[in-house]
């Protein structure tokens, strides 16, 4: 489950986290969204680091990802790529890049 990490945001994987993630997978999400909770469970199940950052906090963000053409959560950022929407396809890809 998610717990505070010690650079401030929710983390699943509490042992990744020194204040420098070893992967960054950020998880921006809405509440009552659907779409995030999917998202969030299928990182926990696979066993993938992630910080979840909500819009209802960061407004800033919510901002700027509308602004790059982005209509709805979750908002998965990684290393390499950005996408909307809970993407099976996109997070197996997570997985083969932990393997």
């Amino acid at each position: 489950m998610a717990k505070q990490c010690v650079c401030g945001h929710t983390s699943n994987a509490e042992k990744n986290c020194d204040g420098t993630h070893k992967r960054v997978v950020t998880v921006y999400t809405n509440p009552n969204c659907t779409q995030c909770e999917q998202t969030k469970k299928f990182l926990d199940k696979e066993n993938i680091p992630y910080n979840v950052v909500s819009f209802t906090e960061d407004q800033e963000s919510l901002k700027k990802f509308i602004d790059m053409g982005f209509k709805s959560a979750p908002i998965v950022v990684t290393k390499t790529d950005t996408w909307s929407g809970f993407r099976i396809d996109k997070l197996k890809g997570l997985i083969e890049e932990k393997e």
